[in-house]
């Protein structure tokens, strides 16, 4: 287990934080080196209401079934479709087809790298970035 001193500190105070720091690891060293181990905190249970798949001993699956493809936000946070499993395939099929031209897009907007965008993304780019604020341009959403 590492400790580190958080925050800039000087003069006296940074010197009782770091020898403070420095015991904290003798002790934990102390506390773990020999015979005896400080044994692991066990993870909670898990929540009985929340919908697990299982899956067995060579069994496989994919978790692109299981939820969906990446979605790539404004903000550069990524996340997935709630009701992924929920769409038909010919749903499914259009959401992959839309959501990949829009993480693209957004991916392009968030790094500035718009070599892998097609010309059509490539305009909607930059009419994006042109004017975002907007509330009649479709791409305002993007």
């Amino acid at each position: 287990m590492s400790h580190a001193v958080v925050g800039a500190t000087s003069g006296e105070e940074g010197l009782d934080q770091n020898n403070a720091t420095k015991a904290s690891l003798q002790e934990n060293k102390a506390a773990t080196s020999g015979s005896g181990t400080k044994p692991l905190p066990a993870l909670p249970a898990p929540d009985p209401n929340k919908n697990m798949s299982e899956i067995s001993i060579g069994q496989s699956k994919s978790f692109y079934e299981e939820m969906g493809p990446l979605v790539i936000n404004e903000d550069g946070t990524t996340g997935y479709l709630t009701n992924w499993k929920e769409m038909t395939d010919h749903e499914k099929k259009a959401v992959v087809r839309i959501l990949m031209k829009r993480n693209r897009i957004r991916y392009a907007n968030l790094t500035g790298e718009t070599a892998h965008l097609s010309q059509d993304e490539l305009k909607r780019l930059r009419d994006k970035q042109a004017d975002t604020t907007d509330p009649n341009n479709p791409l305002a959403g993007l």
